[in-house]
């Protein structure tokens, strides 16, 4: 299944009705994945397409009865997308190290804040290091296709 994250992983909970979290739970949902969107602003779930085919709760991510209402015990994958990083760490330490979920991912805008999942077994993600090595692989990859045009 291409872009797929296999049939291993049935139960997502995404913290952060953004435009990473809604796109995420519009794939995933669309990957027939039961995914379940928190988010404190209602208006947020705007932003989720109309074809998406999960649940979304109104709520504080970092609120233990809201975290227990969008099932994490049972949830395969976690991803914290808020856009705090330290919300993001608090609930990804809480999915991995309180709820044992297999898979977390926690997005941090903060490279140096990386070092506080070090011995968590959590993925980050950090945009601003995705943009860089983006730009600079595009760099390389224009640099090759110009040395190519020049040993023709």
């Amino acid at each position: 299944m291409a872009n797929g994250i296999g049939n291993k992983y049935k139960n997502v909970l995404i913290v952060g009705c953004g435009r990473m979290g809604a796109a995420l739970a519009y794939i995933m949902s669309q990957q027939n994945k039961n995914v379940t969107i928190v988010d404190m602003d209602e208006l947020s779930f705007q932003k989720l397409s109309p074809a998406y085919g999960g649940n979304t709760l109104l709520g504080d991510g970092t609120n233990i009865n809201t975290l227990k209402e969008a099932d994490i015990a049972n949830s395969d994958i976690v991803v914290a997308a808020t856009n705090d990083d330290n919300i993001n760490l608090f609930i990804s330490a809480i999915a991995r190290e309180i709820h044992g979920v297999p898979r977390v991912f926690c997005r941090l805008y903060e490279q140096d804040k990386q070092q506080a999942l070090k011995n968590m077994d959590i993925k980050s993600i950090c945009p601003p290091e995705l943009s860089v090595n983006a730009f600079l692989k595009s760099l390389e990859d224009q640099k090759e296709e110009t040395s190519d045009e020049n040993t023709d």
